[in-house]
């Protein structure tokens, strides 16, 4: 927050500084810290965008995540993300999944148990891994060729979210 505000600061006439944080959301709607942040700067005329979704990488569609590895083991882990709705899709914890328990059970937090209920355990097990702190790179390198479509697999209010991201990107530059 601190270096955003001092970024914004020479700018009297017309602030060029813009905000993005994920939500860093376990359920949607709910309020976080990201949203207080978010509150505090716009105070200042920084426009901030919080993310709908819980963080970066629950933008990040199938079509990318596949070309992130080749191993048999992340591609099941792929098709097991495309069984999830797209609320528990959107909350899951794409870099670190869930923890397990003792017992190797998966191990879902409370907040999000209501959002998990209907997911069978194969393709829980399966997704519980997660893909790993460095999945956000697989929209870095190109290699997946994206289009709007891509993102649009993600529900339609993806897709909006972006169009509103690139708008705001757009009045700066």
């Amino acid at each position: 927050m601190d270096v955003a505000h001092e970024a914004a600061r020479p700018f009297r006439t017309v602030i060029r500084v813009r905000g993005l944080l994920d939500s860093d959301r376990l359920i949607p709607n709910s309020t976080t810290k990201p949203h207080e942040i978010a509150a505090s700067l716009r105070r200042y005329d920084i426009q901030v965008h919080v993310l709908t979704l819980r963080e970066a990488e629950n933008y990040i569609p199938d079509k990318a995540l596949l070309k992130a590895h080749g191993d048999e083991t992340h591609r099941q882990r792929v098709t097991a993300l495309s069984r999830l709705t797209d609320k528990q899709r959107g909350y899951f914890d794409m870099k670190s999944g869930f923890q397990r328990e003792q017992d190797g059970s998966v191990r879902i937090p409370p907040a999000q148990k209501e959002l998990f209920a209907t997911l069978d355990d194969e393709t829980l097990n399966i997704i519980a891994a997660g893909f790993g702190r460095k999945i956000l790179e697989c929209l870095a390198d190109g290699t997946a060729d994206l289009a709007v479509e891509d993102f649009a697999t993600l529900g339609q209010a993806v897709e909006a979210e972006l169009r509103l991201l690139l708008k705001m990107i757009s009045e700066v530059v």
